[in-house]
């Protein structure tokens, strides 16, 4: 026998311990796999409440850059105030009476967005601005996430924007 060789056997694995460490990674891979989709849609619906709030803060800011009423609101074409489908919104400002599209929006797939109203501006003093009110929001929603995570709640009031979770039925947002 060559130098190093030993008569008590080979080194390796054998068939059956391979096939045992693949069956628990197959098992831990499947009980891993609907929570990693759960924090994916998680992370969807966050990503959209954060665009969202991106979206008022700078029609504010550009309100008061540029001393008009800036409004946010829905759109189908990118350029004007004609939707319902909060989903899709755009930035326009009114300055010396020409509109002017700052910004276009469109939020993660399957989010669902529903408005209090058409519209919601900011005047040259960047304060709200919602029909004869000053506040106003937008419910977004994740139908596929169980109820009590599924829905966020971006509030527009006079000077403040906040984002907060929603718990509760959402009308329009079932799965």
């Amino acid at each position: 026998m060559g130098q190093g060789m030993t008569k008590s056997g080979e080194r390796g694995f054998t068939l059956i311990e391979l096939m045992v460490t693949v069956a628990i990674i197959a098992i831990v891979a499947a009980i891993a796999a609907p929570s990693m989709t759960q924090l994916i849609l998680r992370n969807r619906l966050t990503t959209s409440t954060n665009e969202l709030v991106a979206t008022f803060q700078l029609a504010r800011m550009e309100a008061v850059r540029s001393n008009a009423r800036t409004d946010v609101c829905p759109t189908t074409d990118g350029a004007t105030c004609n939707g319902s489908n909060w989903s899709h919104a755009v930035v326009i400002s009114h300055k010396n009476g020409v509109d002017t599209p700052v910004r276009n929006v469109t939020l993660s797939q399957n989010i669902v967005a529903i408005g209090t109203d058409n519209v919601i501006g900011f005047g040259a003093d960047g304060f709200a601005r919602v029909g004869a009110l000053r506040a106003g929001g937008v419910m977004l929603c994740m139908p596929k996430l169980p109820a009590a995570s599924s829905s966020m709640l971006v509030s527009v009031q006079v000077s403040t924007i906040v984002a907060s979770p929603y718990v509760g039925t959402v009308t329009g947002c079932a799965p």
